[in-house]
């Protein structure tokens, strides 16, 4: 039988409780289990097992892991990963002969299985840096010399010529194999060998399939009672009945001592151990002298773990190899700051194969010890953007050099260190996946695009850098101080991957296709859910030329889906439209697009920003020639400090598919010179779709400066120079406070209603507060200028519109008016509208009273609803069934009354009004 079978280990992305945690997996006990850790810059950190709690304890087929108080509050937000600690075995027992043969198959297979796990653990990781701080290098490289790592540095070891040597020592490493078979008594022996094996370490042990140790599980010790006067000793009893099979392993006099020094440290194991092993001194002497024998048929970079030690085949015939076991690795591993593709083969000549070849190499060495800084000198260096270092085209994979984990590539600055593709039908410069702690930085990107297509099956493609196709994260990625020019498509593109703590900074784009930098996040990538993008950081960027390529249309300098910090972006040009373009926008928060799983630019925020361009005044349409400085299709966008100039729409915000521009933010924005055809240009543009948006800006020599629609926003600034100031729709209920200066027309109502100052304010308007709260209208003028023709200073207005049937517009007015010149003489003048639909004075108040322009008409009342009405003395009414003087009971015509002593008067009599 098979003791374990494997489900796959359970992930837990993101610690936000102490859990529990579900183990997912069959496990015999708590120790079987171990808990890992994982931070957002990738380190790793295997948990105690005081910091955790298994139930049930075991045996199980599944359980739950819950973390103390403690550790949750140390690595709250950190991946949690529940691994496997149990060995490979095989306990199944065969009793036929056919059933034994598959037994010892079972047997083997968990054997190598074992093996594999240990050859794992053994692989070497990246030293720390130096105690002394000094910087250490590769040496420079010499043709047919291996590259050894020790404890003093990477130096230049043996020639390959030497150590074809190897070759003839393989030959003559033969060994005689003697097996024998021993059935444990339950305990540990001395069990008789049949021959004398010498050292223990020429004895080669199986306890019930799994292999014993030398030293550490078995001794050599000396047995009079056995033929060869040696036995076998266990460290640990074994099970009676339990199998012993081994063998004794008798070296020849091939493997002298001379052999062993000049190929390394003899670790005293035999070829046999090779053979299932893959380590000591016989696995390393054929693996070096393979790699010096055909050397040609392994591809730069290959990594390959032999017991101990880590190969990496380098062109040119190096070969690395570390001489250090793992425990020791952390100290002895030498630090590698600085990769020279130099020791890879030829750069800088030319040469497209060899230049890839080379730097694609010195990534995967970097790697393959655990990270590292390759650096390209100053020049140009050519790459295959269409195939990379595969034989052919695969769109998997895209073309040029693959960055991998733990690797910065770094030139000697912009315009210094150029990698430029040289290959037609092209993809990509640089392609990154879902791998950790990367980065460019330092150096030129070239396509050479339009001289160079891209590939034919997808001509919107050809890209500087492009992050794609992973359902893995891509964690920790810096692209910075970097040059993209002549790229068929994007300069920038994440794509199809999940970004965490993506830095794009100091980056500078020229002559790009499509979009200069485009960002898409998804929450499912190849099928698989993933962690939307978050942390992405993009500052100090300079567009100067976007969406050169006529595939394209509807392209953004800075093209944002996912939320993103970004700051400090100047976009130079958004008017070169080419043939058959009608659409670029500078910087746009992308709507999201739900059918793909596609995210938008919500919660991003855009900091101090700049997009100019050189489009001529009065040019730009919605049709042909929508030039827009910035537009936001997604919720919760921050805008802060920027300007647009020379466009058609400035800012803009509008529903997108899935968006809706909903809740943004902006303060500090200016919009100047956002003029088009027909007067239709707009410095500030906000849809019927907006929603709770609050909006500072300032918007300078435009068609309209402010066209607001939606509902419940608030607009704050100003407008000057503009051919409308406020164009807007009464019947939303918007805020705005726009002050105007020289603006043609101050305040557009397209419903037709409303047309006064740019201070709206919806619904009610409430003042609260302790005491004293005042309504102020100061006029500042202090000459004849502060009225107008018809001598009003101020006041305020009523509007309607027309709902009911009545006339609409000004529907009531109370103004201030004056009779002199400079304010004297005021006094307070009330107007309503009238049937005509014009505005009529019908009272006036000054310090010498109430004047009625109109006649004044006493409240109308039966003399029955007199009587239960409770008002001060003086009041007046009029008693619409009121008696006059000689009028019947029951038949009075009306008269006018007022309230004296209690009761109601007539006022021609002064008696009791009587009905």
């Amino acid at each position: 039988m098979t003791v374990d079978v494997f489900t796959a280990p359970p992930s837990y992305p993101d610690i936000q409780s102490a859990g529990p945690y579900p183990v997912t997996f069959e496990f015999a006990a708590a120790a079987d289990i171990v808990a890992r850790v994982t931070d957002l810059a990738g380190l790793e950190q295997t948990l105690a097992p005081t910091s955790y709690t298994i139930l049930p304890q075991g045996p199980a087929e599944s359980g739950a892991l819950t973390l103390t108080a403690e550790a949750f509050a140390e690595h709250q937000g950190k991946r949690l990963d529940i691994l496997r600690a149990t060995s490979v075995q095989q306990g199944w027992v065969g009793t036929s002969a056919r059933e034994r043969g598959l037994e010892r198959q079972l047997d083997r297979l968990a054997m190598a299985a074992q093996d594999n796990s240990e050859r794992t653990r053994l692989v070497p990781q990246l030293a720390a840096p130096p105690a002394d701080g000094q910087r250490r290098t590769l040496p420079e490289p010499e043709i047919n010399r291996i590259l050894v790592g020790t404890e003093r540095g990477w130096e230049n070891g043996p020639s390959v010529l030497v150590l074809s040597e190897a070759d003839t020592i393989i030959s003559t490493s033969k060994v005689e194999v003697t097996p024998f078979s021993i059935t444990a008594d339950g305990t540990v022996g001395p069990f008789a060998l049949p021959d004398d094996p010498i050292a223990t370490k020429y004895i080669e042990l199986w306890i019930g399939g799994v292999r014993q140790r030398p030293t550490t599980d078995f001794v050599l010790v000396p047995m009079a009672s056995s033929p060869s006067g040696q036995g076998v000793r266990l460290v640990e009893t074994a099970a009676a009945g339990l199998a012993i099979d081994g063998n004794i392993v008798t070296p020849s006099a091939g493997v002298s001592a001379t052999d062993a020094d000049l190929i390394g440290t003899d670790e005293g194991l035999s070829v046999a151990e090779w053979l299932r092993l893959g380590g000591g001194f016989a696995g390393r002497a054929a693996l070096v002298a393979w790699w010096a024998l055909f050397a040609s048929q392994v591809p730069g970079g290959t990594k390959v773990s032999a017991g101990d030690l880590s190969y990496v085949k380098i062109p040119a015939g190096h070969v690395l190899f570390g001489t250090n076991p793992i425990a020791d690795m952390a100290n002895a591993m030498p630090t590698v700051e600085w990769i020279d593709p130099g020791h890879f083969g030829s750069i800088g000549e030319g040469d497209m194969e060899a230049d890839n070849a080379a730097s694609q190499a010195a990534i995967n060495f970097a790697s393959a010890i655990g990270g590292g800084m390759v650096e390209l000198p100053e020049g140009t260096f050519l790459v295959d953007g269409a195939k990379g270092d595969q034989e052919t085209f695969n769109a998997n994979l895209g073309g040029g050099l693959r960055l991998l984990d733990g690797v910065v590539l770094r030139g000697r600055g912009m315009g210094k260190t150029i990698l430029r593709n040289a290959a037609n039908e092209w993809r990509s410069v640089i392609g990154i996946r879902g791998i950790r702690n990367c980065g460019v930085m330092d150096l030129t990107i070239d396509g050479d695009w339009p001289a160079l297509a891209p590939h034919p099956t997808d001509p919107k493609r050809g890209e500087g850098i492009i992050t794609w196709n992973d359902a893995t994260s891509l964690v920790n990625a810096r692209i910075e101080r970097v040059e993209f020019k002549n790229c068929a498509h994007y300069g920038f593109g994440g794509q199809n991957v999940s970004h965490e703590g993506l830095t794009l900074k100091s980056l500078v784009f020229e002559n790009i296709g499509g979009d200069a930098i485009d960002i898409k996040s998804f929450t499912v990538i190849l099928g698989l859910p993933v962690t939307p993008d978050r942390m992405t950081s993009i500052q100090q960027i300079w567009i100067k030329s976007f969406m050169q390529n006529p595939d394209h249309d509807d392209q953004a300098g800075l093209d944002i889906r996912g939320t993103v910090r970004a700051d400090h972006i100047w976009i130079e040009e958004t008017w070169d439209l080419k043939p058959g373009q009608t659409r670029k926008t500078g910087i746009r928060m992308n709507a999201p697009v739900n059918a793909s799983n596609r995210l938008g630019g919500a919660r991003s925020v855009l900091g101090f920003h700049n997009v100019t361009s050189t489009k001529p005044v009065g040019s730009g349409n919605t049709t042909t020639e929508f030039i827009t400085g910035v537009e936001v299709n997604d919720a919760y966008v921050t805008l802060t400090g920027g300007t647009v100039s020379d466009q058609f729409y400035g800012y803009r915000a509008t529903a997108n598919g899935d968006g809706l521009p909903v809740g943004l933010s902006g303060r500090g924005l200016n919009a100047i010179r956002c003029r088009g055809t027909g007067g239709a240009g707009r410095g500030l543009d906000f849809g019927a779709d907006t929603r709770h948006c609050n909006v500072e800006a300032f918007a300078d020599d435009c068609d309209v400066a402010w066209d607001t629609g939606g509902l419940q926003n608030r607009f704050v600034g100003s407008a000057r120079n503009c051919g409308t100031g406020l164009r807007y729709n009464s019947a939303s209920a918007n805020v705005h406070q726009i002050q105007f200066e020289g603006c043609a027309t101050n305040v557009e109502d397209i419903a037709g209603v409303y047309a006064g100052s740019g201070n709206i304010f919806p619904g009610s308007v409430s003042i609260i507060g302790p005491r004293n709260n005042w309504i102020d209208i100061v006029a500042t003028a202090d000459d004849s200028g502060w009225i107008d023709e018809n001598g009003k200073a101020g006041g305020f207005r009523i509007w309607k519109a027309d709902t009911t049937g009545d006339n609409d517009g000004l529907f009531l007015e109370a103004s201030l008016r004056s009779t002199g010149s400079t304010g004297g003489n005021f006094n307070m003048w009330f107007a309503v509208q009238d049937g005509a639909g014009n505005l009529v004075d019908v009272m006036q108040l000054d310090d010498a009273g109430v004047i009625f322009l109109v006649p004044p008409q006493a409240p109308p009342k039966t003399v029955a609803e007199l009587a239960t009405i409770s008002v001060a003395d003086g009041s007046i009414a009029y008693a619409t069934d009121g008696r006059k003087a000689g009028e019947t009971a029951g038949n009075g015509t009306g008269v006018l009354v007022h309230r004296s002593g209690g009761a109601w008067l007539t006022s021609y009599d002064n008696t009791a009004v009587l009905a």
